[in-house]
């Protein structure tokens, strides 16, 4: 068992989002972190956009994060009834990002 599915079942069953924040800043490896949680928990973009706990810039940088480290595979597998898609598109400030790779950003935006 990975820390990562171990990061899943807590946050599934405690719901506690101030373990998300700490570990999404503070975590050395963020791609890892964010491409495994990703792949164990689908569904964790539809959580965290629901959940009102989590200010928008860390919502905005998970996004960013997962676009940038997730296989193409598991960012489809995780735009469940478009979730990914509408945050994107209703978010006029989605795309103001620092140093942004922009061949990345421009072939999942394309998919």
């Amino acid at each position: 068992m990975n820390i990562y599915y171990i990061f899943y079942s807590r946050l599934e069953i405690t719901s506690d989002l101030t373990l998300f924040g700490a570990i999404l800043y503070k975590q050395k490896n963020v791609h890892k972190l964010v491409k495994e949680l990703n792949i164990v928990w689908q569904g964790i973009w539809v959580y965290l956009t629901a959940n009102n706990e989590i200010e928008g810039k860390k919502k905005k940088d998970y996004m960013v994060y997962t676009l940038y480290y997730s296989d193409l595979k598991d960012i489809k597998d995780m735009n469940i009834e478009n979730c990914i898609t509408t945050y994107i598109s209703s978010n006029e400030n989605f795309l103001d990002i620092d140093n942004p790779d922009i061949d990345k950003i421009i072939d999942i935006l394309f998919l």
